[in-house]
């Protein structure tokens, strides 16, 4: 079952290519132009980077409120990516060469989002600290390698759990957090088996990259790039597919 419902969510996202291109292609061009615009507005340059890691950097500052800048137009992106895959996806509403933007519950969807991370930061921290501790005692790195994996594993797992919020905000349809654990519970085994194999697939995947980056920069940064837009179109490909039959009743197609 936790295979179908993978399967299903790839068959979703190229299935419907385009659509998800559209969704996404455009969004993420204009946070990487409003990024560039910022980094050039707080007059930095690229040897800022270098200066920083020395100490000696004077733009510190500028470096900071770039950063942080650039954070926020990130996440705005992200979830105008999302709702509108969930809304082209659960209300057929498709999206032109820009999704739409105006008049969508992007901020709440931000809002969310944040709550949702706040949550599950709390678990992953004490669960960082466990893992580093015993990480430091055992100095092995099979293990750290094993509790990193397993860390990645428990994130999924709780955001699919929860995330069912999302859509639901996308939707403009009121949803609590216990009402997403509730309605999540009957599927909670493929919801394991689902994080991991997302969970594994993410270290296989990026330990393969990682590799290339040795002799083919150029390709293994267009492979992670690619392989990035997979897995965030995925995770959302997954919620929508959880919120749609267990909150939708829809049957799930094989």
């Amino acid at each position: 079952m936790a295979w179908k419902l993978i399967l299903h969510s790839f068959n979703m996202i190229f299935g419907n290519l385009a659509e998800a291109l559209k969704v996404s292609v455009g969004p993420i061009l204009v946070g990487l132009l409003l990024i560039g615009l910022s980094f050039l507005g707080f007059g930095l340059n690229f040897e800022f980077l270098s200066e920083m890691e020395q100490g000696s950097s004077a733009n510190t500052g500028a470096a900071f409120l770039f950063v942080l800048l650039a954070i926020i137009i990130m996440t705005v992106v992200f979830a105008w990516i999302a709702v509108a895959w969930h809304r082209f996806v659960l209300l057929e509403q498709y999206p032109g060469i820009l999704p739409a933007f105006r008049g969508q519950p992007i901020g709440a969807y931000i809002g969310r989002t944040l709550v949702l991370s706040l949550l599950i930061a709390l678990v992953v921290f004490a669960l960082a600290f466990v893992i580093g501790l015993l990480t430091a005692l055992t100095a092995s790195m099979g293990l750290a390698i094993f509790l990193g994996v397993g860390l990645g594993f428990v994130v999924s797992y709780l955001w699919l759990r929860i995330g069912l919020v999302l859509p639901a905000t996308a939707l403009r349809e009121p949803l609590k957090v216990s009402e997403s654990m509730a309605a999540t519970k009957p599927m909670a085994g493929t919801i394991f088996g689902v994080s991991a194999i997302l969970a594994i697939l993410n270290f296989l995947i990026s330990l393969i990259i990682g590799q290339v980056y040795n002799f083919a920069g150029i390709i293994a940064f267009v492979l992670d790039v690619a392989a990035n837009w997979v897995f965030i179109m995925v995770g959302i490909s997954i919620l929508t597919t959880l919120y749609g039959h267990l909150i939708e009743k829809r049957p799930l197609i094989d």
